[in-house]
């Protein structure tokens, strides 16, 4: 569990998150955060239950399609932020599988 909500964090979110094993909960809500989501953090994939990027208003493209390899994700909040979601299928069925997902940002354009 890495729990750094309300911490007036800022920079950008260090791809490095990607690769800590066993981590099951991220939550980076209510900082400064800027710039584009890591790819690197699908590499979390079936550990990662819950991952909060809410209220971060720097963040900002499309979330990186490796999202998709989180399959163990149960709940995904990404709402208070300029992040938009991949408009393909296969990203918008990942999306809609996450039973707890909120902040449906808009479909980047393609």
């Amino acid at each position: 569990m890495l729990l750094l909500g309300f911490n007036e964090l800022s920079g950008s979110i260090p791809p490095g998150l990607g690769s800590m094993p066993g981590l099951e909960k991220l939550w980076l809500n209510h900082n400064n955060f800027s710039g584009d989501v890591p790819p690197e953090l699908g590499d979390l994939g079936a550990q990662l239950q819950w991952l909060d990027f809410q209220g971060n208003p720097g963040l900002q493209g499309a979330l990186p399609r490796e999202l998709i390899d989180l399959t163990g994700l149960v709940r995904f909040e990404w709402g208070g932020t300029n992040l938009c979601s991949p408009s393909d299928d296969e990203f918008q069925e990942w999306l809609r599988s996450v039973p707890n997902s909120y902040g449906h940002g808009p479909r980047c354009d393609p």
